[in-house]
């Protein structure tokens, strides 16, 4: 599968974002950058939220937002229903098993407005997930987590990965350097670099968030550290 970006403007005030080229193939791809960068704007300007000039395509034929995309983006209201009744909403399937995984059965009766706002991220990704399109567009999923169920999720996403096209902002670079199949570096509206986590370097970091930053290997493990 391949989400194809061929020509992606948007402008706001004095901000232009300005994309031609971007490749997106089944997989987990993740883009970072500086507060600023372009990052929501690229999301935003994706799914026809909003852009100035748009030529996105989906194996080669038009992209359909409803029929192929389920985006989470950073701020969703609360409405008020059972976290069970949330979490089927979109799709009308059985959320049972994944309520279960991500420690949110007990809470199935609950109201998702007396929810955490971790317990309700995870009921939003649980909707994403019942709604099995073949893309998934998240921004800033792992804000609200704690250490546990953002590893939980993204051992999950990263299964999911293997058979979707799966597109995220994310801000922890640790968890871009251990799941990511590909890294899109933003800088004042353009990309800056596209790499695999292995190939990314200390130049590749330091240019984007304008403070120098360092990659030491730990084990098998690369680290990313001020």
């Amino acid at each position: 599968m391949e989400l194809s970006i061929e020509k992606l403007t948007v402008q706001f005030n004095t901000f232009l974002l300005n994309i031609n080229e971007l490749h997106f193939n089944d997989g987990l791809n993740i883009i970072i950058g500086g507060n600023g960068s372009g990052k929501t704007t690229l999301l935003n300007g994706l799914i026809g939220y909003q852009y100035s000039e748009r030529d996105v395509l989906f194996n080669d034929a038009p992209f359909h937002l409803k029929e192929h995309v389920t985006y989470i983006p950073q701020l969703l209201n609360r409405p008020d229903m059972t976290v069970k009744d949330f979490a089927e909403l979109t799709s009308q399937k059985s959320s049972d098993d994944l309520l279960k995984r991500f420690s949110l059965y007990d809470l199935k009766d609950t109201s998702v407005s007396h929810i955490s706002g971790g317990e309700f991220k995870r009921a939003v990704f649980v909707q994403a997930v019942l709604e099995n399109k073949p893309i998934l567009i998240f921004d800033e999923l792992e804000e609200g987590l704690d250490v546990k169920y953002k590893k939980e999720m993204f051992d999950y996403i990263k299964e999911l990965s293997k058979e979707k096209i799966v597109i995220m902002n994310v801000h922890d670079l640790t968890l871009v350097l251990q799941y990511a199949d590909k890294v899109i570096g933003m800088k004042k509206g353009e990309v800056a670099f596209t790499t695999s986590p292995e190939c990314i370097t200390e130049y590749n970091l330091t240019n984007i968030f304008n403070v120098p930053l360092e990659i030491i290997e730990y084990g098998r493990k690369r680290l990313i550290v001020l």
